[in-house]
């Protein structure tokens, strides 16, 4: 059998080792600066009298742990079942219906899309979902008696990612449509929904605060898998 390597050129070792030490100095060096962006101390999380929260912090990533934080303050029972569905998971805990919701996950490639485009995403954007699920995380660990499927945690940035696909996929109509789909009851061309959502902004010279706002109505459900704020 030939030797493959005699081919290549001297030194190619060498820069093979440097590349492989770069990109674990990188890598450690990425996740340093995400944990000093995060500090909970820094993070208030301020209820109005509606009981709708808002988050302040200094960084991005801080916002993003505290949102998570008052969404498992919420409804960490159905955050749960959200990180399950990024697990291909939820048929272990729901029986047959979940596990049509896995099938579904793995039908949408919802993780090898994930996994295909994780490297498009910018570092801001990243660090944004790594906040969010370090903040859920640290939840699930401080509260370990509301914690009512156990194996779903620790989750990953991979597994928060693939769970919004899915929910994205439902929120947008899979769940009707793919049995029709199956069942060959569907067009192959439909005709284009003319259905959208309400968004109203307004200057700054209209608000007490002298601030813009932007109030964007997705039509979201009140609860559930598919709703946030």
């Amino acid at each position: 059998m030939p030797n493959v390597f005699a081919s290549l050129p001297p030194g190619y070792f060498l820069y093979f080792s440097v590349m492989k030490r770069l990109i674990l100095l990188s890598s450690i060096l990425a996740c340093l600066s995400l944990q000093a962006q995060i500090n909970p101390s820094n993070i208030t999380i301020a209820r109005d009298s509606f009981g709708v929260p808002h988050i302040f912090a200094p960084t991005d990533p801080e916002v993003a742990y505290g949102l998570a934080w008052a969404h498992a303050e919420d409804d960490f029972k159905t955050l749960q079942l959200v990180v399950l569905s990024g697990q291909a998971r939820l048929g272990k805990v729901l029986g047959k219906k979940g596990a049509e919701a896995d099938y579904v996950v793995n039908l949408l490639r919802c993780r090898q899309v994930v996994e295909e485009q994780w490297n498009t995403l910018s570092d801001d954007f990243i660090n944004l979902v790594k906040g969010y699920v370090a903040g859920l995380n640290a939840y699930a660990k401080g509260h370990p008696g509301e914690v009512k499927y156990k194996k779903a945690f620790p989750f990953s940035e991979k597994d928060y990612m693939t769970a919004v696909m899915f929910s994205v996929a439902i929120f947008c109509g899979v769940d009707n449509a793919l049995p029709q789909i199956l069942g060959g009851k569907i067009a192959t061309i439909p005709g284009f929904n003319s259905q959208g959502s309400n968004a109203f902004a307004f200057h700054p010279s209209r608000t007490t605060t002298g601030e813009a706002f932007l109030a964007i109505n997705a039509h979201q459900p009140l609860e559930g898998p598919t709703a946030f704020y």
